[in-house]
């Protein structure tokens, strides 16, 4: 059973709105009502899901369907977690299936690249294979790209460069980097190609001091506030056992503190940048 923290279900209403949690995964996990619950009444009523693998995208248009009180964005994607757990012949599969369902998604990904030491160098081929397929995707469809990168911003950034060229898409941007924590060089790179980039429980945690000292770089019309749905040290995939969520208002008074905005400002910019990003993608 997932429960959810008291924290979390007893949120304080001194902040009001409509905002919208730039990253979750609420397809992953059994619906929890007094979360939700407390979510609309401090004004998130929006959620952008981030793409795992196909059957994670059934589960997001069910969730969808069962709660449509709620405002649900689509991002449909081959992780790389998934490519990296799945055989050639899988992830053959899985991209046929992404390029048949992909008209239903709001965005592309989450897609990228993980070099983290604990995965295998002989995956970082077909990584990289998977990520070009689906940039490739996601302009010939002319949706956005949510990317999961982590510990290969070099490879990442020579194949965005390479498929990408220097400029954006058709749309204004191309895309959001999901779960960002890099430096202000890295961030450099996407910001000056129109990416939006978004900051999520590292900015509340001890360290991370090189997102710390980015966050008053990134300028407030490319910021994106997430809670990475469950983002106390749980990873995905996971299994419904754990607590502790940080709301979308903690995230942005942990932002706040690095950046002279209050939190509710953040609050509010990060929807409007979400939706600007989106716009071109809703019916």
């Amino acid at each position: 059973m997932l429960i959810v923290s008291q924290e979390a279900v007893c949120l304080e209403e001194k902040v009001t709105g409509y905002y919208i949690d730039g990253h979750c995964h609420w397809s992953l996990y059994p619906v929890q009502e007094a979360f939700f619950q407390a979510s609309n009444r401090a004004g998130v009523q929006g959620f952008f899901l981030g793409g795992y693998d196909p059957s994670d995208w059934l589960r997001q248009l069910e969730l969808a369907r069962s709660m449509p009180e709620q405002q649900w964005f689509h991002s449909f994607g081959l992780h790389p977690w998934w490519i990296i757990e799945k055989g050639e012949e899988d992830c053959q599969g899985g991209f046929q299936l992404l390029d048949s369902q992909a008209l239903k998604a709001n965005a592309i990904g989450e897609c990228g690249l993980d070099f983290s030491r604990r995965f295998p160098k002989s995956t970082h081929a077909r990584q990289e294979t998977y990520f070009i397929h689906q940039i490739r995707l996601a302009r010939s469809l002319e949706k956005p790209l949510v990317l999961h990168l982590v510990s290969a911003h070099g490879k990442a950034t020579e194949i965005l460069s390479e498929e990408m060229g220097l400029g954006t898409t058709t749309q204004e941007c191309p895309g959001i980097v999901h779960a960002f924590t890099g430096t202000r060089a890295q961030a450099s790179f996407f910001l000056d190609r129109g990416w939006l980039l978004s900051v999520g429980a590292g900015a509340l945690k001890t360290g991370y001091r090189k997102l710390k000292n980015t966050l008053p770089f990134i300028p407030l019309d490319r910021l994106v506030l997430e809670t990475d749905s469950a983002s106390k040290g749980i990873k995905m995939p996971v299994k419904p056992t754990y607590t502790n969520f940080y709301s979308l208002q903690e995230i942005a008074e942990g932002v706040s503190s690095h950046r002279p905005e209050s939190a509710l400002e953040l609050l509010q910019a990060s929807t409007r940048n979400l939706k600007r990003m989106l716009s071109n993608t809703l019916q």
